[in-house]
């Protein structure tokens, strides 16, 4: 877990604990409400005890670091300015408005408000890589997506997604960017550089959410960006968009 800053000045400080109070709590988060999710679909009787335990675990997690700020902001006063947002990136737009990676509504399909296309093709299915050093979070990322239909791969390491996806060969990742030894932008160009996987289509889950950390990933080749606690909706709908281009581009080629 990250420390809490409180090497910087009090007001740059300020702005520090924002972004570490957004990022540390969004990360236990992130499963607790992958599992509530999963539970709201009716999973098996076995697998309800499972999502129950995450659920627990993660919560205890977030007590956690509420009682580590409390302890904190007893130690040294923290001054907090004046209309200060938690999130950088909903305060600001982008400076560049082409590298706002947010899901379009409308876009191509006509999809709006988190709902998906129609007409999806049946057998349409992606396989897809999650990785994520938070086990719980990957391993319900994983189950939801596979619950979508689609094969799915779960790795916990950037280094053993590299070695992995060598024989899965995934059509799209979901990466997050805080990972232990190398970060998901460099992770991202890892994996476009094995053999024929220029083409992977690439979405960020993080718990990062400012301006800087969405115009990185747009530089890295992310075209989705997600923040957890990921909205299930739209990561739904864009995947139902990418199986429908997919089917689009298979039309195109004679016989198919």
């Amino acid at each position: 877990m990250t420390p809490i800053p409180t090497s910087a000045p009090p007001t740059a400080r300020a702005g520090e604990l924002a972004t570490w109070l957004a990022h540390e709590l969004r990360n236990p988060l992130a499963p607790i409400a992958a599992a509530a999710e999963l539970l709201v679909r009716q999973p098996p009787a076995e697998q309800v005890r499972q999502l129950a335990i995450v659920i627990e675990r993660n919560a205890a997690r977030l007590r956690a670091r509420i009682d580590e700020l409390v302890r904190a902001s007893h130690d040294a006063a923290l001054p907090w300015p004046s209309g200060f947002a938690l999130d950088e990136a909903a305060a600001q737009p982008l400076a560049d408005p082409q590298l706002s990676l947010a899901l379009e509504e409308g876009q191509a399909s006509g999809a709006r408000g988190g709902q998906v296309p129609q007409q999806i093709p049946e057998t349409a299915s992606l396989r897809i890589l999650v990785v994520d050093d938070n086990c719980d979070a990957g391993r319900l990322l994983g189950l939801f997506v596979r619950s979508l239909g689609h094969e799915v791969l779960v790795a916990t390491d950037p280094l053993e997604a590299i070695e992995r996806a060598r024989s899965f060969e995934p059509q799209l990742a979901l990466l997050d960017i805080g990972l232990p030894g190398m970060d998901g932008y460099d992770l991202a160009r890892a994996l476009r550089h094995l053999p024929g996987a220029r083409q992977l289509r690439l979405a960020a889950v993080t718990a990062y959410n400012q301006s800087r950390d969405r115009q990185a990933a747009a530089r890295a080749g992310f075209e989705r960006y997600f923040v957890k606690p990921l909205d299930v909706d739209a990561l739904q709908t864009w995947l139902a968009l990418v199986c429908l281009q997919g089917d689009a581009a298979r039309r195109t080629v004679p016989g198919i």
